[in-house]
């Protein structure tokens, strides 16, 4: 083992004399992955800094077959035999945690000695930790804090060229029951508006009297649309399966009807058409009830059309939300669940519909997101804005009450496969809110549970109890951002794997020759712009 740091830190052996000599020193018992050099480095971690991409992939693929080979012949080993399966197991998790301990400490420095060195040294370090990454090297979300204080002391003595060479930039000491707290599962919570019915005179809302603001939701269970949909796919909120029941056999009182008698008739882009209330859609969205108004002046025709660039499953979505403030019916998948919730977001801001675009958040943050309602009836409060936010004067109370729910982390449709399509989403969002000079007018409260209790609210808490436990205040696309880093970091190996980043890549311009370099390019751009985003951003913040 000894012999193979030699080796690596040579300066006179040539890349193919250093890749056949560790062949030759890990078929003769040396193992790649013991931390017994200076400052407990393993052999892993000393190529990662005295050789090339070449020399790293050949020293861990051998060390991988030889322990996997060692592994083996040990269970055929006659003296052996006898022993029971947990002898072999025992063994071999200790084999496996060293090793995933020597490639995870080398990847946290090829990390951070990636973003703090100049162009030609970052490359080098980007492309170490892609193929650390390619060979089983991960991350867990403790480990990024830790690379995150490592990257602090990094930079308080940058200048000192021969001790950012040799500082230990991830420690190896056991992590502590602060770090364990700080990655449980997180509460997000978060604030919307719940419109009151037309010529609605109720000033105040609470707990007791939600009912106020039931009208929208009981013209949506008459909706013939609407009933298919819940009958395709269950609905997740109590009140719809309850009132979806009865609603072929009662009706809108008189009064009402007349309120909500002017309709509008929605075209999709795949020529389907459906019915909606014009007062409940112009009450909704700014843009919608210009539409509306723009429609009658143009056709002159009693029930106005507006075409919609959406399909009608979207438009179907879409209505759920502008009706009863909240999605109730999914597709089963959650490849499907992900996808409605990105393109809502995008019908959502081009609607000017704010609220949806939250619920989507929220939704993407949670652990289950097909299986929460966020309406008037299951929302964890419900009251006047005046009630619950002293410091919104300016709002009209007359026209909507406010509505806190919270969803529980961790993200269960924020993976490997489709992190970059979030993060894609994000990165308009806030490059649009850039452009446009326009604050995101929304927060979330992030509340960190401890070790032995998950997050939770109780029905009466408010702005005041709220504040207490908080344990970060956050602009709600930016912590779906902060996320969508994380699990990149994470989960690289099936980041770069995922159908998204296949078609970041123009590969019909490439020859054959061209695309593996193209690749790698494309991965250590992706590790730059993370890092960017780790130790520059509100990462760090929603972590720490």
């Amino acid at each position: 083992t000894e012999a193979i740091a030699a080796l690596l830190q040579s300066k006179k052996a040539e890349e193919g004399v250093k890749v056949d000599g560790i062949r030759v020193l890990l078929e003769a018992g040396g193992n790649p992955f013991s931390s017994c050099f200076e400052d407990d480095k393993s052999a892993v971690q000393i190529a990662c800094f005295e050789s090339s991409t070449k020399v790293l992939k050949a020293l861990i693929k051998t060390g991988q077959n030889e322990l996997r080979s060692q592994q083996q012949q040990r269970r055929r080993d006659p003296k052996l035999q006898k022993q029971p399966e947990t002898f072999f197991r025992t063994i071999e998790a200790t084999e496996n945690r060293q090793m995933n301990f020597a490639l995870k400490h080398a990847l946290a420095e090829c990390l951070v000695r990636g973003h703090y060195h100049d162009n030609d040294s970052q490359n080098l370090y980007l492309e170490l930790a892609v193929v650390l990454y390619q060979h089983g090297a991960t991350l867990e979300a403790t480990d990024l804090m830790r690379l995150i204080r490592g990257a602090k002391s990094f930079r308080a003595i940058q200048h000192s060229l021969e001790n950012k060479d040799k500082m230990v930039l991830f420690s190896t000491a056991k992590q502590d029951d602060n770090d364990c707290i700080r990655t449980a599962k997180r509460c997000f919570v978060a604030t919307y508006h719940h419109n009151y019915p037309s010529g609605s005179k109720t000033k105040i809302v609470n707990a007791m009297e939600r009912s106020n603001l039931s009208y929208n939701s009981h013209l949506l269970c008459r909706m013939p649309w609407f009933n298919e949909c819940v009958k395709d796919a269950e609905s997740f909120c109590p009140w719809i399966s309850t009132e979806s029941r009865y609603s072929s056999n009662s009706a809108p009182s008189k009064e009402q009807d007349i309120a909500a008698s002017k309709e509008v008739l929605l075209i999709t882009n795949d020529e389907q058409k459906i019915l909606a209330h014009a007062s409940i859609l112009a009450a909704r969205s700014v843009k919608l009830a210009s539409a509306i108004r723009f429609a009658k002046i143009s056709h002159g025709a009693d029930i106005p059309e507006i075409r919609l660039d959406m399909d009608v499953n979207l438009c179907k979505l879409w209505l759920q939300h502008l009706y009863h403030g909240s999605l109730v019916c999914f597709a089963k998948e959650e490849n499907e669940v992900r996808k409605d919730l990105l393109n809502l977001m995008l019908v959502a801001e081009e609607s000017l519909c704010p609220s949806l675009i939250q619920e989507c958040e929220l939704r993407l943050l949670s652990s289950k997101p097909a299986k929460t309602c966020f309406c008037w009836s299951c929302c964890n409060t419900v009251g006047s804005p005046s009630s619950l936010n002293a410091d919104e004067k300016d709002l009209d109370d007359l026209l909507f009450a406010e509505c806190m729910v919270y969803v529980e982390g961790p993200s269960r449709l924020i993976s490997g496969s489709s992190a970059l399509d979030v993060l894609s989403i994000c990165q308009y969002f806030m490059e649009s809110a850039s452009s446009t000079g326009k604050q995101i007018s929304y927060n979330i409260d992030i509340l960190a549970p401890t070790l032995t209790s998950a997050c939770s609210l109780p029905p009466s808490s408010d702005k005041k109890v709220l504040s207490k436990n908080s344990r970060t205040r956050m602009n709600a696309i930016h912590a779906l951002h902060a996320i969508a880093i994380q699990c990149i970091f994470l989960n690289f190996s099936n980041v770069i794997q995922s159908q998204a980043f296949s078609d970041s890549m123009e590969w019909n311009i490439l020859s054959t020759e061209q695309i593996e370099d193209a690749a790698r390019l494309q991965q250590i751009l992706l590790l730059r712009t993370c890092l960017d985003e780790l130790f520059n951003s509100c990462l760090p913040t929603l972590l720490l």
